[in-house]
C-alpha cells in the first residue's frame, strides 16, 4: 500500500478509502518543477523510492473522471493541505505552554488548601 510523500498528511491507499487515488510525480521536468516548488522539498518525506501524493492535495477540478476511471489532468499541480502552516505551529505551542502553565498553577493551589 503507498502512503502520501507529504510529511504532514499520512494518507494511504486501503480498501475503506476507495475514492483516495495516488499520483506520482510528473515525467515532464517542467511540471515536475512546479510540483517541488508548491509543496517545497522539506515537506516531502525522506528515502521514498518513488514518492506519490494523493488526491486530498488536489482541487477536484484537476481530475478527468471517466466511468470508474480517475485520473490525474496532465497540467494538475497539488495545491490543498500542502503544509502545516507555521502560524498554526506557533498558536498550537503557545496554547501547549499556556495549558502546562494553568496545570502547575492549579496544582500549586490544590496543595495549598
Amino acid at each position: 500500500m503507498s502512503t502520501c510523500a507529504i510529511k504532514q498528511c499520512g494518507a494511504r491507499k486501503n480498501p475503506n478509502q476507495p475514492h483516495l487515488t495516488m499520483h506520482r510525480f510528473p515525467k515532464n521536468e517542467v511540471l515536475r518543477q512546479k510540483w517541488l516548488e508548491v509543496i517545497g522539498t522539506e515537506n516531502i518525506k525522506p528515502g521514498l523510492k518513488a514518492p506519490r501524493i494523493c488526491s486530498l492535495h488536489f482541487a477536484v477540478s484537476s481530475f478527468n473522471r471517466t466511468l470508474d476511471v480517475i485520473r490525474l489532468r496532465d497540467d494538475a499541480v497539488p495545491s490543498i493541505h500542502l503544509v502545516v502552516s507555521e502560524i498554526i505551529n506557533i498558536i498550537l505551542f503557545l496554547i501547549s505552554r499556556s495549558a502546562c502553565r494553568f496545570v502547575q498553577y492549579f496544582t500549586i493551589i490544590v496543595y495549598q488548601i
